[in-house]
């Protein structure tokens, strides 16, 4: 095998190449929507988002995101409370004010009542994501969550407020042979036996 290097891009990689998102605000569009029901028997909305403009542009187009939805999506959740449909219907009313103009109005109820959640494909956003570090298979992980929906000029006003990441990483516990070192130097003679 032959490989000419010299019309190779040299690509960066190890510790500190991946890149992750950041908490902040961000003007996304909706990549995929359906009508699911939920663990608890209610109904609900999952959209799949990606970035639309800035730094991230495109960044849940890699093909790493393919078949990992959930690491980009959020449940819109029209359950039986009045709070429920209160913050379904705050989510839907940040999407209706991102994608009206005066001469059209998105109505974001109607392609639900209807069945039709494909109607909110290609339809922007802005989301406030907040960046959650965590430990799984023992190996600290990074990833974003919609802390809550903005219409996007708001986003691109900066008006809303950047959300505290969260640090759920656990923290590295004393092994059995570390927690027998902790008084180490008290007997600092050589033992005769």
């Amino acid at each position: 095998m032959a490989i000419d290097f010299d019309s190779v891009q040299e690509i960066k990689c190890g510790r500190g190449a991946v890149r992750h998102i950041p908490s902040g605000g961000y003007v996304c569009t909706i990549t995929s929507a359906e009508l699911k029901t939920t663990k608890n028997g209610d109904e609900a909305l999952v959209i799949c988002y990606d970035i639309l403009e800035g730094e991230f542009a495109g960044f849940f187009s890699q093909d790493f995101y393919a078949n990992k939805p959930f690491k980009h999506n959020d449940y819109i959740v029209f359950g039986k409370s009045e709070e429920s449909l209160g913050v379904a219907k705050g989510k839907l009313n940040r999407i209706a004010e991102s994608n009206s103009t005066s001469f059209a109005k998105f109505d974001p109820f109607s392609p639900v009542n209807s069945g039709h959640p494909e109607l909110f494909v290609g339809k922007h956003v802005g989301l406030v994501l907040q960046e959650r570090l965590c430990t799984y298979n023992g190996r600290d992980q990074h990833e974003v969550k919609v802390a809550w929906y903005e219409n996007v000029a708001d986003i691109k006003a900066g008006k809303f407020k950047v959300p505290e990441t969260i640090d759920d990483r656990v923290k590295q516990q004393a092994t059995a042979q570390g927690a027998g070192q902790a008084g180490a130097g008290i007997y600092d003679e050589e033992i005769p036996f």
